[in-house]
């Protein structure tokens, strides 16, 4: 986790962050992107709400048209306070479960269905206080052993490739927003899925094994269930 205690580097810092998300908000202008983020997963410095506001501030200031989120860690999303200047509260979802399910006759299959929706109504009531849109802006699972224990450990740190826990967990949101679509969905402005890639090559063949890349992997086939039914 990026973090400075001294003030001075605390302002060097976001002074050269402005100017290297003032270049991609250039970008996303230009090509007229739907969405933008003006960090991810800044944790600790995301505490510094001024500097985020000036920040998104001048992001508008460009031009750029679209719609403007930042991407948190979807557990730290009550402690961001600058949310009423952003369109949409942006959530990274990778809550670890305390077991591993593996098959959807499992009891803790069950218990990871619960646990999916517990966290889907605190954030969708928590956009509703805000009065603000949510989006899911990464959602996803590896396929290693321990992906529903340790969703977010680094996969490339994984050695037992499992499909079968990548598509448990995928199967386990299906099961969540069945029947909650009232409760959750109106503020939700959608889900995205991490990660399909543009190209198996470099580190994402390295790390196709246990990674979170879907393409040719049986998770896939529940995206598609959910694209279909509508989600």
């Amino acid at each position: 986790q990026l973090d400075y205690q001294n003030p001075d580097e605390i302002l060097q810092w976001f002074a050269a962050y402005e100017k290297f998300i003032l270049h991609y908000a250039n970008i996303a202008r230009d090509t007229k992107a739907e969405i933008f983020a003006v960090g991810v997963e800044l944790e600790r410095l995301a505490k510094n709400a001024d500097a985020f506001r000036r920040i998104i501030r001048n992001v508008r200031a460009t031009g750029y048209a679209g719609l403007i989120t930042y991407e948190c860690e979807a557990w730290n999303a009550e402690n961001i306070a600058f949310w009423d200047d952003l369109d949409f509260i942006g959530l990274n979802m990778y809550y670890a479960f305390g077991a591993e399910p593996r098959s959807e006759s499992d009891n803790k299959f069950n218990e990871l269905v619960a646990f999916q929706r517990q966290k889907l109504l605190l954030h969708a009531r928590h956009a509703q206080r805000l009065g603000k849109p949510w989006i899911i802006t990464e959602f996803g699972y590896p396929a290693h052993d321990k992906a529903i224990s340790q969703t977010s450990a680094w996969p490339d740190r994984m050695q037992a490739r499992d499909d079968q826990a990548q598509y448990i967990g995928f199967r386990a949101m299906e099961f969540a927003l069945t029947h909650m679509q009232d409760q959750v969905l109106p503020q939700a402005a959608g889900i995205i899925f991490w990660k399909y890639v543009t190209t198996l090559d470099s580190y994402e063949a390295k790390n196709y094994a246990t990674d979170f890349i879907l393409q040719g992997k049986p998770a896939e086939k529940v995206l598609l269930r959910m694209a279909r039914s509508g989600f």
